[in-house]
């Protein structure tokens, strides 16, 4: 929801550009791509995410009972930022990315609030399952 939300605030920005702060605007970028615009030439991307978000939540739901309310809260995050910009894949086209950080001319890729939870999901589940293997 935050995602959607934050996207269909800055569509409505009457300024193409904002300038937040001296290392991040907000833009107006169309994605077709995944994560950081890679691989934005396949067009199975939208039939990819649904297979991967079914994979986490049947993955999930066969370790429920012995899942702990992080790990429930990170596939969350995950499957949660994936659907988001699915959504927009099946009404845009493409994904709609916002975030522009950057440090003086060198700018990090444009990204969104769906993209951000699957990464900090995604980084924060292997931490997860890396410290579960660690135990002697």
């Amino acid at each position: 929801m935050l995602d959607q939300e934050t996207k269909r605030a800055i569509l409505n920005l009457p300024q193409r550009t904002l300038e937040v702060a001296p290392f991040l605007n907000i833009v107006r970028v169309w994605n077709k791509g995944v994560g950081f615009g890679l691989l934005s030439q396949i067009g199975a991307i939208p039939l990819f995410t649904m297979i991967v978000c079914g994979a986490l939540v049947f993955f999930f739901w066969r370790t429920f009972k012995e899942s702990s309310f992080l790990n429930v809260s990170l596939y969350g995050l995950i499957v949660g930022g994936a659907l988001g910009n699915l959504r927009d894949r099946f009404i845009y086209g493409s994904v709609f990315d916002f975030l522009d950080f950057h440090w003086e001319t060198i700018h990090f890729p444009a990204f969104n609030a769906a993209d951000t939870s699957i990464t900090i999901g995604g980084a924060l589940l292997v931490l997860f399952y890396q410290k579960e293997d660690s135990r002697p």
